[in-house]
């Protein structure tokens, strides 16, 4: 009584015909699944390596380097002393504000971006000047 309700049922009709859909046109209908999985795939991913939402938090300063490239054989100058932001900590926020911290105190603040493929990030103080570092 419940099978022979069920086949004459509208929902027994609608499944069937979109099974029977599915299965006289499976390769246009793998190809739209595919393609959306393809599709929300690359959406996920693009997300997550997002270098923008990679960089927002705190950084602790650890060393200053720098490497001369214009001579085949590579200079290598190590410059710890040397510590233009007199900061030890970095905290990127997400409106593109950057904080330089020593201790608890807030040392200065700068705006951020990044540029290129993710490579290039354009430091911008307080006072108009620029720095660009390439890696």
């Amino acid at each position: 009584m419940i099978i022979s309700y069920f086949r004459n049922s509208i929902l027994y009709r609608v499944r069937s015909a979109i099974m029977s859909y599915i299965l006289r046109n499976r390769p246009i209908v793998i190809t739209i699944f595919g393609l959306i999985l393809l599709t929300s795939g690359a959406i996920v991913l693009a997300y997550y390596f997002n270098p923008e939402r990679l960089i927002k938090g705190k950084w602790m300063e650890t060393t200053w380097s720098y490497e001369n490239v214009d001579k085949t054989s590579f200079l290598y100058h190590d410059i710890r002393m040397q510590h233009k932001h007199e900061s030890e900590a970095w905290r990127f926020m997400n409106n593109n504000q950057l904080l330089f911290y020593n201790g608890d105190d807030v040392a200065a603040k700068a705006t951020w971006k990044i540029k290129g493929r993710g490579h290039i990030l354009q430091l911008t103080y307080e006072d108009g000047d620029m720095e660009v570092s390439n890696k």
